[in-house]
């Protein structure tokens, strides 16, 4: 896997922040091929980033981070003691409601305010989540960013921050990448006009689709053709 974008303007000590570690690694590839490993910047995933930029402002700190599966574990003790039927889904979507709370910056009063009384005990396992990590000097991956925000504010960097395949950035990602200065990566706009064409027949479609396909593979070894049959 590539990325079709336009690296020339990148440089071994600029930060590359991406959705996942598939895009990653294909930003690797990519500049390796154009431009070799001297000019490779540091290149993470959204969550990675987070993490690395948390264990570089406290390399010695008290506080621990816990793994997803310990969270989850957390959770579930916490949800078990409320006697809810089937746990183990409650706890699942229990951890999606936290993660969005957290990267949305939803406050709990807001929640609350709902007069719903499912609201209220997700509320109140929060709290609960909340002793046990403050007690025990835990964090989660959803503390990372406002650990790391303060010490990023006015952070002058030797290079320059990018972000690229994150299409609907949450407030947090949006945040962050505001503290950073980081400017999105865009792939050019193909010159090409697609147009719709429809056919009286099955029959005309599968023979346009044929001469077509003929012409392009002919004019264009190298390519591959891709046909999208809905249903």
């Amino acid at each position: 896997m590539r990325v079709k974008l336009d690296l020339s303007n990148i440089q071994a000590d600029d930060t590359i922040i991406v959705a996942n570690n598939r895009q990653a690694l294909a930003f690797k590839r990519t500049i390796i091929e154009q431009f070799g490993a001297i000019r490779m910047p540091s290149i993470y995933s959204y969550s990675a980033f987070l993490k690395k930029s948390w264990s570089k402002l406290n390399p010695q700190g008290s506080l621990r981070l816990l793994s997803d599966h310990e969270l989850r574990i957390l959770f579930s003790e916490i949800i078990n003691d409320s006697a809810v039927q089937n746990p183990s889904a409650v706890t699942d979507e229990a951890i999606k409601c936290y993660r969005l709370m957290k990267t949305h910056f939803i406050s709990k009063e807001k929640i609350i305010n709902y007069h719903s009384s499912l609201g209220s005990l997700f509320v109140n396992w929060i709290d609960k989540l909340s002793q046990v990590k403050k007690q025990s000097q835990f964090i989660d991956s959803s503390d990372l960013f406002l650990e790391i925000s303060r010490a990023l504010e006015g952070l002058i960097s030797a290079g320059n921050y990018y972000h690229y395949g994150i299409k609907k950035p949450t407030p947090e990602q949006s945040k962050l990448f505001n503290l950073l200065q980081s400017q999105e990566l865009k792939a050019a706009q193909a010159n090409e006009v697609c147009k719709a064409i429809s056919y009286p027949t099955i029959e005309a479609e599968l023979q346009s689709i044929a001469e077509w396909s003929k012409e392009k593979s002919t004019n264009n070894l190298q390519h591959q053709i891709a046909a999208v049959i809905p249903n």
